[in-house]
């Protein structure tokens, strides 16, 4: 018999990627009984974690939220689970879909290259470099090389796709998704100004027959990147027609209950170190690397500065599509850094090996 507290932490493990590796699969029978009446939060998530592992003080975060709040206060995270339970999450997001929202970190790929349960010995000629991408190269050879490649990639990667080539998934099966998304995300508004940079990324010119004429228009045309991706299919930030109410509501829905991962582009340290937290391997220097720098970053600003765009030529221009997703986005950063107990004091240190010594 399936019962209400069987029902909800199923629920949870079905609906919140991190909750997977620790419960058990349901039976068929339990599978056919799910209700979507048990949907519950990060941090509820985490309460139902610690009673899948036998935490009975947890139980009443089932029914009681505020008693799920308590858990997560009283817990350091989930980064003390072993890295078999952390192979097992990885084997879960498995084969995983890379969205891909234009110039929100290419660098990601040596992540995913520096995972042992996704591309076990991989060869350093693979890892990109900024030699092997160049400013203004793509890369391509590279991708198709190695990382499509079974013989360095095994299974890793969704096959209807090679998504890091800012492909949209709108026509992707929703069980090819549902927790199998990998996403950076970056503010709306400096993430277009870097795009504007980038040889106008994502301008339709073939239906403009021109170059915008300034940031402004460019902006106009091409907000909502990002929700695109997540709705439609193909090249769709190349689609200039504004997102839907509907996608909007969509791309928000795949964010929170199909995104398995979820950084920052301004934090990008952090968010390697989150990736290592929940899907083990070491860490290593090349990751913390920027292989694709931007041309015209200020030359002022300090090391550990985040360089931030002059978004004047904007003229108060606000892309209220993407904006949906980047507050989402970074609510749910927050949350999983808590959760996987990743810190500015503890990253890159405790994701790399013992004598490593990853400067950062």
């Amino acid at each position: 018999m399936l019962t209400s507290r069987r029902r909800c932490i199923l629920a949870a493990s079905l609906h919140i990627p991190a909750l997977t590796a620790a419960v058990a699969a349901p039976t068929a029978r339990e599978a056919a009984a799910l209700s979507g009446d048990c949907r519950v939060s990060d941090e509820a998530g985490l309460g139902l974690l610690q009673l899948a592992a036998g935490g009975a003080r947890a139980a009443r975060a089932i029914e009681d939220p505020g008693a799920a709040q308590q858990v997560v206060g009283e817990h350091t995270g989930l980064a003390d689970l072993t890295e078999d339970a952390k192979n097992q999450r990885l084997q879960n997001l498995k084969p995983l879909v890379w969205i891909h929202i234009p110039k929100t970190g290419s660098s990601l790929i040596n992540t995913f290259a520096s995972t042992q349960g996704l591309c076990p010995d991989f060869p350093e000629e693979g890892y990109f470099t900024e030699d092997v991408l160049g400013p203004h190269l793509f890369g391509e050879e590279q991708l198709h090389k190695y990382y499509t490649n079974e013989r360095y990639c095994p299974g890793a990667f969704n096959s209807i796709g090679w998504t890091s080539t800012h492909t949209g998934v709108g026509n992707f099966p929703e069980e090819a998704l549902h927790g199998h998304i990998v996403a950076m995300f970056r503010q709306p508004e400096q993430r277009l100004v870097s795009a504007y940079n980038y040889f106008f990324h994502s301008w339709p010119k073939k239906l403009f027959g021109r170059d915008p004429h300034d940031l402004h228009e460019y902006a106009e045309v091409t907000s909502g990147c990002g929700v695109k991706l997540f709705t439609r299919p193909g090249t769709a930030c190349y689609d200039p027609a504004p997102p839907t109410e509907a996608e909007v509501a969509l791309a928000l829905k795949r964010l929170q209950t199909d995104t398995a991962f979820v950084g920052l582009t301004d934090e990008w340290d952090l968010s390697v170190c989150l990736w290592h937290a929940m899907y083990g391997s070491n860490c290593k220097d090349i990751e913390f690397e920027d292989m694709r720098p931007g041309d015209d970053r200020p030359e002022n600003r300090t090391e550990d500065e985040h360089y931030k765009y002059d978004t004047t030529d904007l003229r108060g221009f606000v892309d209220t599509y993407d904006h949906v997703l980047w507050d989402e986005a970074k609510k749910i950063f927050e949350r999983r850094l808590k959760m996987y107990n990743v810190t500015r004091e503890n990253c890159p240190s405790a994701c790399a090996r013992p004598n490593d010594n990853i400067d950062h």
